[in-house]
């Protein structure tokens, strides 16, 4: 039905002057349109990842499984409501004091956590390639992003 459609606006376009002026002021409005959506969109986007400090989230018991599933908790000390946030992983093969690392990772967390509450968490991690350390795996993280609802 759209090919139809298609067709009688270019047939329009070819044979009539008067639809080729009208055509091209709606090709005009509509690019406009589409460029303030995406700008906004995009400011909306940027914003949400500023509006929550590292600071006001907790993560607790956050265990990472055999099959790099990462559980635990986290708690949202802000005013506003938590959509996700990404998290740094580094894993290190270390021997002694020697530690090097072997994988790293940015994990997201989808976890919608109204202010003052906390919620369980569940995701898989992955590396560019499997973690086999020859020494004691440590790991560690940091959390990189946080994304909220405005």
């Amino acid at each position: 039905m759209i090919w139809l459609l298609a067709i009688i606006v270019l047939i329009l376009i070819v044979v009539s002057s008067g639809f080729r002026k009208f055509a091209l002021w709606g090709v005009g409005i509509l690019v406009l349109v589409v460029v303030i959506y995406y700008y906004d969109t995009q400011a909306k986007h940027e914003a949400s990842h500023q509006i929550i400090s590292h600071n006001e989230i907790r993560l607790d018991n956050v265990v990472w499984g055999q099959y790099n599933d990462l559980a635990g908790r986290v708690t949202n000390n802000s005013k506003y409501t938590l959509d996700g946030l990404t998290l740094k992983m580094t894993a290190q093969d270390c021997n002694g004091d020697n530690c090097v690392t072997i994988g790293e990772a940015e994990p997201y967390i989808s976890a919608t956590v109204l202010p003052g509450q906390a919620r369980d968490f569940a995701s898989h991690v992955f590396f560019n390639s499997p973690i086999k350390p020859t020494g004691k795996l440590q790991w560690f993280f940091v959390i990189k992003e946080t994304t909220a609802q405005h």
